[in-house]
């Protein structure tokens, strides 16, 4: 609401708590990843949206089997349920600073007309601060001073708006119903602990629901069930492994969760069609051998 008075050169700007819910961003939570032996580059969904903004280190954003390069003073706008990953590069290491954003999509377009751009902008250098804001959250994250997480989310909660601003985009909700959030719990869940020994009754009662109801939902939702998705993420994290690393057919099969090396390469041999020695030597080149995770 805008008051001003004629008499006075006072404009006030009054913000109603109506206001405030509608026009400020959901930050769910600020993170900061360093390229490392523990990060995983395995392609995944989750429900919310996030925004990477790449602090140092170069490597390649890859969004639904396109790959886009990233470096340092990239912005990746990540939307729901959006299938990616981060690979970095070894000589130059990513470091991100991740913001998570509930229920929302950036869209470029009006409403009829809404679509997604390439997800990747810059931060550094174009005048509107933007770059100042993310190493401010970088600095508050570090030094720990008094408040600083509340002072960290409204710093955030500007980041957002200075991003939409920058690429023009616009905020658009994104509720999924309650079979949608069991569903991406459940994949999201396994994307970050396929290496733990998993089964379909503990997943059910993460999800306080019943395992066959689960594996239906799942099933529905994906095109594939809990447990063959778990199979596939550990069979596709296995395959970077052997490709990226030369860790020995015994690490990578206790890396990825699998329990004994012997059930590795049967399994292994069963997706690609290949033993993982022979996937490392060469075969892991031919992609239309190689059979990815099923898309959601």
């Amino acid at each position: 609401m805008l008051c001003y008075n004629k008499d006075m050169s006072n404009v006030r700007y009054e913000f109603t708590e109506k206001q405030a819910r509608e026009d400020d961003p959901r930050v769910l939570y600020i993170s900061v990843s360093k390229f490392g032996e523990d990060w995983l580059s395995l392609p995944h969904y989750h429900p919310h949206a996030e925004l990477l903004f790449i602090t140092n280190g170069a490597g390649i954003f890859r969004r639904e089997g396109r790959d886009y390069p990233v470096k340092r003073g990239d912005l990746v706008i990540v939307n729901p349920n959006t299938l990616h990953t981060e690979l970095s590069s070894p000589e130059k290491p990513l470091e991100c600073l991740i913001v998570g954003v509930q229920n929302t999509a950036f869209m470029k377009g009006e409403k009829d007309e809404e679509r997604e751009d390439p997800p990747v902008y810059t931060f550094l250098g174009q005048g509107d601060h933007l770059d100042e804001y993310v190493y401010a959250v970088e600095r508050e994250l570090a030094e720990k001073s008094p408040n600083y997480l509340s002072f960290t989310r409204h710093l955030a909660c500007i980041l957002l708006f200075c991003v939409m601003r920058r690429a023009g985009l616009r905020a658009v909700t994104r509720k999924g119903g309650l079979v949608a959030k069991e569903c991406s719990f459940v994949r999201q869940y396994i994307d970050e602990h396929f290496a733990e020994d998993l089964s379909i009754d503990e997943l059910a009662a993460k999800t306080f629901t019943n395992k066959y109801h689960l594996i239906h939902i799942f099933s529905r939702e994906y095109g594939i069930s809990p447990i063959a998705y778990l199979m596939e993420k550990r069979i596709e994290e296995a395959r970077h492994l052997l490709r990226e690393t030369r860790m020995s057919v015994t690490e990578i099969s206790k890396m990825t969760g699998f329990s004994s090396p012997s059930f590795f390469a049967k399994r292994f041999k069963q997706s690609v069609r290949l033993s993982p020695l022979a996937y490392r030597n060469g075969g892991g080149n031919a992609g239309e051998i190689a059979t990815p995770p099923p898309s959601g």
